[in-house]
């Protein structure tokens, strides 16, 4: 690891640790000073390829998310708001792994929660969400209220340790603990069709984020452009003949709690029309507050061609 590296590792692993053990509203305050600290613009990874911040700075041109009038620094704030939903992230991983309920339901905005103990308690879902930085915490939130569910995962695990990053790090070392009581199914095993219809049929929900890069499943639009995207989620509702429930956390600061955009998509054999239907619900998400998703380090993979 590099400089930067080594420090954010060190930032990880001692200060977020400490930082954990306040109540939410505290340890975000902390974060809202420190948690863009310790990154290289010009090659920042976290687990994606070198110079993903560029990257991400043209993709978030690309779209005109922000307006072209602002200075090339405004979309730098923008990434750096980014980086502390991603400290945040981190930290929430810590109260998964220390198993504090009460953290985690804090966390999230108690009318947000209502909403969506009441859709679940009448049934099971495909569970869809996007990589916003509560996507872990509510994974843990339907544990902590009731709601059985097996999460669909990047394996983390897979990545030497020493080769790994400061985010790789912090994930791994949740699954490692996690993996015991939370039900994961990890994205490169051969039988996760069949083992996500299993849980289904069992009346337990299954999780998954739907943006995801690097698979030619369906061709949806999002930000006017053409993007390929993994439609298993679609099929997964279709089979199993169970809806879909669109569930995605997010906040307009990184110190506030998270509010949960909610919908619900009917299953469909029309799997472009679904995933179409996930995405529109998506880039309203990510239009509430750009900063909020690291899609932008990856956006480009996902461009059709």
């Amino acid at each position: 690891m590099d400089i930067y590296d080594r420090s954010l590792d060190i930032y990880f692993r001692q200060i977020l640790e400490t930082a954990a053990f306040l109540p939410p509203q505290l340890a975000y305050k902390i974060l809202h000073s420190t948690g863009h600290l310790f990154r290289n613009f010009d090659d920042y990874s976290c687990g994606y390829e070198k110079g993903a911040f560029l990257k991400a700075y043209k993709n978030l041109e690309n779209v005109n998310i922000t307006p072209s009038s602002l200075p090339y620094n405004r979309i730098k704030e923008v990434l750096k708001e980014y980086l502390r939903f991603e400290t945040r992230f981190a930290m929430e991983n810590i109260w998964v792994r220390r198993e504090n309920s009460k953290y985690i339901i804090q966390s999230f905005n108690r009318k947000y929660i209502n909403s969506l103990l009441k859709l679940v308690s009448k049934q099971n879902y495909v569970i869809v969400s996007a990589h916003f930085s509560g996507i872990i915490d509510m994974v843990a939130l339907l544990n902590v209220i009731g709601h059985q569910s097996t999460f669909i995962a990047s394996n983390a695990m897979n990545q030497p340790w020493d080769l790994a990053t400061p985010m790789q790090r912090s994930v791994a070392t949740l699954f490692r603990s996690w993996i015991k009581r939370q039900p994961l199914i990890f994205s490169d095993e051969k039988d996760i069709m069949e083992r996500s219809c299993q849980t289904l049929l069992s009346n337990k929900s299954v999780i998954m984020a739907a943006d995801v890069p690097g698979y030619k499943g369906s061709k949806v639009s999002m930000f006017g452009k053409n993007i390929w995207v993994p439609a298993g989620s679609a099929i997964m509702a279709s089979k199993c003949n169970v809806p879909i429930l669109v569930a995605i956390p997010w906040a307009l600061k990184p110190y506030e709690p998270y509010k949960i955009f909610i919908r619900v998509v009917p299953p469909s054999h029309n799997y472009d029309s679904v995933m179409q239907k996930i995405f529109d619900y998506i880039e309203t998400v990510v239009r509430l507050n750009p900063a909020g998703w690291n899609g932008w380090l990856y956006f480009h993979r996902m461009l059709s061609t």
